[in-house]
């Protein structure tokens, strides 16, 4: 009968310290998750950062390029235009606030 009580005990503590070492465990996953999300969310703002240094500048001097742009404006067009023409302090700043983040 006494050995019943100690073996009950010593299985009690034994599925306390698995419970533990699960619920631990699965912390440490979550961690991950939430870890892998931010990776993310800072590799697509590194993609779109790279994608935005090398666009190709569009020329306007042409006036039939000037009046192509104006026929077929819309918003993409017009933001895709306007990115075209960064200058290379504009570059070099968003290269220095890219590498501030690693």
């Amino acid at each position: 009968m006494r050995m019943d009580i100690d073996e009950g005990k010593l299985n009690s503590k034994l599925d306390e310290k698995i419970y533990q070492m699960y619920k631990d465990f699965l912390t440490r996953v979550k961690k991950f998750e939430e870890l892998v999300a931010v990776g993310g969310r800072l590799l697509a703002g590194f993609q779109e950062g790279l994608e935005y240094l090398q666009r190709p500048p569009i020329g306007r001097t042409s006036k039939l390029v000037e009046n192509i742009i104006k026929a077929n404006e819309t918003k993409r067009v017009k933001s895709y235009f306007e990115a075209s023409y960064i200058s290379t302090h504009d570059g070099v700043h968003s290269i220095s606030k890219l590498s501030d983040v690693y």
